[in-house]
């Protein structure tokens, strides 16, 4: 455990929300989860974080509290499917690699998304046509209140889109993961948009997909070393057919995905930009080219930030009768 004094958050969050910060704690093995005073946890006034990449910090913690324990070890494996149970603090994009160089598919549709391993849980990840949720087995986490360690068998995680039981919720850390991942090249997904004509000149392997998905995100997305960001700050939309069919009347070609006979998700940023809002600057803050990343352009305080986050939601309610659900965690 590292205990450190004074920080600036923006150090510690992809929005680079700026703020002195009175103590920032480090855990680095799984000793450290029974020495730490968690209370502020629990009223609010600490922060537990991986790479702080889908916050926004509109109150000011007196406390961070950051996951970096470390390891990749194979728990599992037969001729079908092999299992890895890797550390909560783990960077995400980085096991992903691992399991690429590897051979072994199944993520790498989600490869170059920030954060680490614990958060992508919390989150329920994805990207291209993949969920994270598709690749647990299970989830240990510390129980807070308890004082212990706990097993959660995926069914018990309650996964939702970009969600799960882990969200939002201040008694659990979740310590490592245990991903299940299938054997062969039949587990890549290649039927997501303009990304399935990337292999009509290349082979289908885990290794094309990979390229193929950084290139495509680091044409879309700023990096956020450069301008701050969270990445996606609303979840795509479920609305009902009924809401579909009224808004085709108006605007015929509203993208969608059928969900099933009476829900369809419709992109947030297709809204977003039919109001008017891609590349829009409100003070200090503003949407990307695309429209669904909101980015601080210049010390954007996170009230800003939020403030304008809700003008966009008015604006897309006011003429879709749609609500946006913010994806990132609002602190």
């Amino acid at each position: 455990m590292v205990t450190l004094y004074n920080q600036d958050l923006k150090n510690f969050n992809t929005f680079r929300i700026s703020a002195l910060i009175e103590k920032v704690i480090v855990i680095q093995n799984d000793e450290d989860f029974k020495k730490i005073d968690f209370s502020g946890i629990i009223n609010k006034t600490s922060v537990l974080l991986g790479e702080g990449s889908n916050i926004l910090f509109v109150r000011i913690p007196k406390e961070i509290i950051l996951i970096r324990t470390k390891g990749i070890f194979k728990s599992y494996e037969n001729e079908n499917e092999i299992h890895f149970t890797v550390k909560a603090g783990e960077i995400w994009d980085e096991f992903v690699e691992f399991l690429v160089s590897n051979k072994f598919c199944g993520l790498e549709n989600m490869s170059g998304i920030p954060g680490t391993v614990g958060a992508a849980v919390i989150n329920n990840i994805g990207a291209y046509g993949e969920e994270v949720s598709k690749y647990i087995y299970k989830v240990r986490a510390f129980s807070i209140l308890q004082n212990k360690q706990i097993d959660f068998f995926n069914s018990e995680i309650k996964f939702e889109y970009r969600n799960s039981i882990f969200k939002n919720n201040t008694e659990y850390i979740i310590t490592e993961v245990i991903f299940k991942l299938v054997k062969g090249i039949n587990c890549i997904n290649v039927s997501y948009g303009n990304i399935k004509d990337y292999f009509n000149t290349k082979p289908i392997n885990s290794f094309n997909m990979r390229h193929a998905i950084i290139e495509e995100r680091r044409q879309k997305l700023p990096n956020y070393k450069n301008l701050g960001n969270a990445g996606s700050f609303f979840k795509n939309p479920i609305i009902s057919k009924e809401q579909y069919q009224n808004i085709c009347s108006e605007y015929p070609d509203l993208p969608c995905f059928i969900i099933n006979e009476t829900s369809y998700k419709v992109p947030a940023a297709w809204l977003i930009e039919k109001c008017g809002l891609k590349n829009y600057r409100y003070k200090n803050t503003g949407t990307y080219s695309h429209p669904l990343i909101i980015v601080n352009f210049n010390n954007a305080t996170g009230e800003e930030i939020l403030e304008f986050s809700e003008f966009i939601r008015e604006k897309v309610y006011n003429r879709f009768n749609v609500l946006l659900e913010p994806e990132v965690i609002i602190y």
